[in-house]
């Protein structure tokens, strides 16, 4: 494995850190990587965009929690995993 595959975030970590990264709570070296992975992935930068969008629609400020059920957290990230599969 490169150096660089080592250090790549996946999609699956994108998901999973996105509400994190909205919320200015990565630290410099994962706000780094995230952003490099926004870059060379349209999915997960939509992805994010729409959760920014959502985030603001609903008028919630830096800090401020959407708590989902886990159900409803665990159905979201399949469909996109799904939408995501072979990429």
């Amino acid at each position: 494995m490169s150096i660089a595959a080592r250090w790549m975030l996946s999609c699956r970590d994108i998901t999973e850190m996105a509400s994190d990264y909205l919320e200015g709570d990565l630290g410099l070296l994962e706000r780094l990587l995230f952003r490099i992975h926004l870059l060379h992935c349209r999915a997960c930068a939509e992805f994010v965009r729409q959760i920014d969008l959502v985030r603001e629609g609903m008028g919630l400020m830096p800090g401020d929690e959407l708590e989902l059920a886990p159900e409803v957290k665990e159905s979201l990230l399949e469909d996109f995993r799904r939408a995501h599969e072979g990429e």
